[in-house]
């Protein structure tokens, strides 16, 4: 349900997952994102500190990658990378931690870094390779297209662009 954005349907499930199991981890972070997704970022960090209170794993620090690459706030990059490296320790090599450290990295318009962790998820030939792969397809295209400010990376990443991303895209990049 969350991934397919139906917010309300994740919440309900997650709650019924922690109504179940008051110490699962799993629960808190989904609750979490969903809040993060409403735009209910305090209830959001509250369950993602509960999750990682109870979590010995790394999940709760991708829940948290996840939730600061949804919120943005000042210095959410290198807070994600805080989270990365302490879920590291844990687990070297685990592909979903690349996977969303990379989608973090493509949120933040640092493609380099992007293209570094969907390419380990790769090597690692584990899980997420198809996600990864696309991710990685589209972060070389953008790559090859060079956009040369914030605005052109943005745009970039649009499927299908309109007049108004034209026109901004000329302003920015020309100088106009």
């Amino acid at each position: 349900y969350l991934d397919n954005d139906q917010i309300e349907d994740a919440m309900k499930s997650f709650e019924r997952a922690i109504a179940l199991d008051p110490k699962s981890s799993l629960g808190y972070i989904g609750r979490g994102l969903a809040f993060g997704k409403k735009g209910e970022f305090k209830p959001a960090l509250e369950n993602m500190s509960k999750a990682k209170g109870l979590d010995p794993g790394i999940e709760a620090n991708i829940g948290m990658i996840r939730l600061l690459s949804i919120q943005r706030a000042k210095g959410w990059v290198s807070d994600a990378e805080s989270e990365f490296k302490a879920a590291q320790k844990k687990d070297p090599n685990s592909a979903r931690l690349h996977y969303f450290m990379g989608t973090a990295y493509k949120a933040a318009l640092d493609f380099d870094k992007a293209a570094t962790m969907f390419k380990a998820v790769l090597e690692m030939n584990k899980e997420f390779t198809g996600e990864a792969n696309a991710e990685w397809s589209l972060i070389q295209k953008v790559q090859r297209a060079a956009p040369g400010t914030e605005t052109g990376k943005k745009i970039a990443l649009i499927d299908k662009i309109d007049r108004a991303d034209i026109a901004a895209l000329f302003d920015q990049e020309m100088n106009l």
